[in-house]
Formats: C-alpha cells, sequence, structure tokens
C-alpha cells in the first residue's frame, strides 16, 4: 500500500444527500443542523493541525503527504449492493468538504498515523457521519473486488474516549485476502464539532481513539469552532 493514501481496498464511496441507509434499511433524513459554511483561510486550516509532540515522544511530520484529501474518500465503504445487510445504499458521491487539510505523521516503532481536517456546514458533516455510523452498524462485511484479488472487509465499532464533540465514531476495518493468507487492519476514529470534522487513521496498532480529543480541542481552539 502507498503512504499517503489510507485505503485496504478501492471502492466507491457512498455520501449522503437527502436520503441513504438506516439501521432498520428506511430513508436517513437529512440533518437540520445550520447549512451554512464557516469562512476558513488555508492558514487557519494549517495552524489547526496537532503538533507531533501532542502524540507524546517519538513522532514527526512526513512532510511529503501534506494536501487535502477529505476524509469521506479515505474510508473504505462499500459500493451500492455491495452489502447485503444493509440494504441499498445511496451510490452517488457528494463534493469534498470545501476547506480540508491532511498530513501523515511517523511514530515510534513504525507506527504511522493520517490526519485529516475538514469544514463544512454542520449540517453536510453530520450527514456525512450519519451514513458512516449506518454502514458501519448494518454491514457487517462485505466483499472487495479490487484488481485481481478479492478480500473479505468486516467492521468492528470501537469505544471512544471522552470528548469535547457532538458526536465521534471508532471503527476497526478488517481485510482477509481471499485466496492468500493475508489479513490487514486500520482503525479509523472521527469526531465532530459544529461543521469541524477530525479524523484520525493508523495501521499499526497504536491505539488513535486515544489521540483523538487532543487533536480535536487543538483544532476547535485555533478554528473558533
Amino acid at each position: 500500500m502507498t503512504r499517503g493514501r489510507l485505503g485496504l481496498v478501492a471502492g466507491a464511496v457512498a455520501v449522503i444527500t437527502a436520503c441513504g441507509p438506516t439501521e432498520g434499511g428506511g430513508p436517513l433524513a437529512a440533518s437540520t443542523l445550520s447549512r451554512a459554511v464557516p469562512s476558513i483561510s488555508a492558514p487557519k486550516l494549517a495552524d489547526a493541525l496537532p503538533e507531533p509532540a501532542d502524540f507524546g515522544d517519538g513522532w514527526s511530520i512526513d512532510t511529503d503527504t501534506l494536501g487535502s484529501d477529505d476524509y469521506i474518500y479515505q474510508l473504505d465503504l462499500p459500493q451500492a449492493g455491495d452489502c447485503k445487510d444493509a440494504g441499498t445504499w445511496l451510490s452517488t458521491t457528494k463534493p469534498p468538504s470545501p476547506h480540508t487539510i491532511s498530513v501523515n505523521m511517523n511514530g515510534p516503532g513504525g507506527d504511522y498515523l493520517w490526519i485529516r481536517l475538514a469544514v463544512d456546514s454542520p449540517a453536510a458533516q453530520a450527514d456525512r457521519l450519519a451514513l458512516i455510523r449506518a454502514v458501519h452498524t448494518r454491514c457487517s462485511g462485505w466483499e472487495s473486488k479490487a484488481g485481481v484479488s478479492n478480500a473479505i472487509v468486516t467492521y468492528e465499532k470501537l469505544d471512544i474516549p471522552q470528548i469535547q464533540a457532538e458526536e465521534a465514531w471508532a471503527v476497526r476495518v478488517t481485510s482477509k485476502e481471499k485466496d492468500q493468507d493475508i489479513t490487514s487492519s486500520e482503525v479509523w476514529a472521527l469526531a465532530r464539532s459544529g461543521g469541524l470534522v477530525v479524523s484520525l487513521a493508523s495501521q499499526h496498532g497504536h491505539d488513535i481513539r486515544t489521540l483523538l480529543p487532543k487533536a480535536m480541542a487543538e483544532a476547535r481552539q485555533e478554528l473558533g469552532l
């Protein structure tokens, strides 16, 4: 896997607009929160990124990875029809958040951390996270057909530490190759405060859930959100 883009398997990302899956498979109502998009400058967004020291000793920024990847496009969500347990997925995609920044960090012992900050309207971000929760709750597993190898992808919801945010979510995504004895996993942790979403992910066992409250607190302070 190429560093700088987290993803176990290739797949189209389903993003909610006015409808989508729920735990019961019916329509998912759009958020009633504000649709106003905060005005955020690029330098201010860069200042909102956590510092390596926030995560402890031995962390450093991988400067070659600084970019604007949106968290929604980094998640491995099933394509429409791939997950029989979840009903019918919304198969259209939505433009990325208007204000995004991303960077990766190297840690001790080979740890590697992905960081994504995204600012949009509170309603748009709440809609995205609602879909993510619905997929991860209803989709116990699905089959990826990336390239010549098939993999079974499963989700495991994880607890998350107390955090100052309207909502937070953590999940372990495990991919097992069908034709080979290869299993890999990633842990994603996301939190939303208003129109700000902070997303962290790690592939090498580091419990990134403990890092999310600090990253969210710093981003909120810098952006005033």
